[in-house]
């Protein structure tokens, strides 16, 4: 099969939408005493939960009305009213799926230091950022589809250091410090280090060393109120209180049960898809209006819907889009929602799986599936790699754009 060639675009696609869910927060919302409960046969319900990981034999989860959930079989614990965020101040986003909102600090040699909103001070490896983002009032806004002036490419690959500013100029090349105040920039080729303090930077984007290793063994990762994900283990539910270790700063935490929006597990039963980082994205746009893959949100811009039920994970996707995965060991099925997104009421669009040149499953016309989302279950064959493409369908690229709901890799 070919596919499109543009490296123009594909640079543009990875100003990840996690903006959505990413930083510093005035709650909006209330926080009931319920939990939604996603398992790997895909069920959800909703009910309260009395005991988590020691607490219950195996590791696993005790609903209130006494039943266990096996570890390895739950997929994720979700709020039953998270709120709403607005979005302000710096956000530390690591290649690893971690994200921290919080401010700078002194740290060593190849190191970031951090302190955490939410788990305090820490210090980072540098290969393992991602970039530092700044949101609020007054900032321009995360534009994910790429299409405005002043846009940073975070992807896969980037050999350079780029420092963006908020009056939209760049600054290439090494970053050879990183303190409290701001960062120091060595010219590709040689020149004079350049020192640009933290209140000038719109975003930091470093190049990609190798700081994410890929999927390897079980990982459990928690959202808090105000847009903290932290990978965690030793979870422990008491009353209303919930405590974890946090592998970042080596700490156990306790907090509210309130302050926890999501606990999510991949490696035992299920890999959910949107705790790996994609291996490839691109993205060509029809004309001249780009808008590339949108993690965690609709491809239209709102929240992520299976039918009337707002859902936390996904992948919103507007033709063409490409985003490619490697498939952790073990694992041989694909499932996924599959939808229109609900803004695209004369649209249409191809739904393609592919590794390499072959093609697990296709859908022609995904607008023929109705607007509910429908599951689709894909045997891998073996794959190492797959890719999950949007092509143009009937209505060209008149709103051909749909939602990927819950993508997972299964374990059989």
């Amino acid at each position: 099969m070919k596919w499109w060639k543009s490296s123009a675009v594909a640079v543009a696609v990875l100003e990840l939408a996690v903006g959505a869910g990413a930083a510093r927060a005035e709650e909006k919302g209330t926080v009931s005493g319920a939990w939604v409960v996603t398992t790997a046969d895909g069920a959800v319900r909703e009910a309260r939960v009395q005991a988590l990981g020691s607490g219950v034999g195996g590791g696993g989860v005790m609903l209130g009305d006494g039943t266990e959930i096996g570890a390895g079989k739950v997929v994720r614990l979700e709020r039953g009213g998270g709120g709403e965020f607005n979005l302000s101040g710096l956000v530390l986003s690591l290649r690893d799926g971690q994200r921290l909102p919080g401010d700078p600090a002194a740290a060593g040699p190849e190191e970031l230091g951090w302190i955490s909103i939410k788990a305090g001070a820490m210090r980072v490896p540098l290969k393992a950022v991602a970039r530092v983002e700044r949101f609020g009032a007054g900032v321009p806004a995360v534009n994910v589809a790429g299409d405005a002036a002043g846009d940073v490419a975070v992807e896969s690959g980037q050999t350079e250091d780029v420092v963006v500013l908020l009056n939209g100029d760049r600054v290439r090349g090494v970053v050879s410090e990183v303190t409290a105040e701001g960062v120091v920039v060595l010219a590709a080729g040689g020149g004079e280090a350049q020192t640009v303090g933290w209140a000038a930077i719109r975003v930091l984007s470093l190049a990609d060393l190798g700081g994410n290793p890929g999927p390897v063994g079980e990982t459990t990762r928690v959202e808090l109120v105000g847009g903290t994900v932290l990978r965690a283990t030793g979870f422990e539910i008491k009353g209303r209180e919930v405590s974890f270790h946090v592998e970042l700063g080596e700490r156990r935490v306790a907090m509210a049960e309130g302050d926890v929006v999501a606990i999510e597990w991949a490696g035992g039963a299920v890999w959910p898809l949107t705790m790996l980082q994609p291996t490839a994205v691109e993205h060509v746009p029809f004309l001249s209006a780009a808008r590339g893959p949108r993690f965690d949100a609709s491809a239209g811009g709102g929240p992520l819907k299976a039918g009337d039920r707002v859902v936390r994970r996904g992948i919103g996707m507007t033709a063409r889009t490409r985003v490619s995965y490697a498939v952790p060991d073990g694992f041989t099925r694909l499932r996924v929602g599959l939808a229109m997104d609900g803004s695209a009421e004369r649209g249409s669009a191809v739904f393609r799986v592919v590794s390499g040149e072959t093609v697990l499953f296709e859908e022609t016309d995904v607008a023929a599936r109705g607007r509910e989302t429908a599951a689709v279950s894909v045997d891998l064959k073996g794959a190492k790699t797959v890719t999950l493409e949007v092509d143009f369908g009937a209505s060209a690229g008149v709103q051909a754009r749909v939602n990927l709901v819950d993508p997972m890799f299964l374990r059989q």
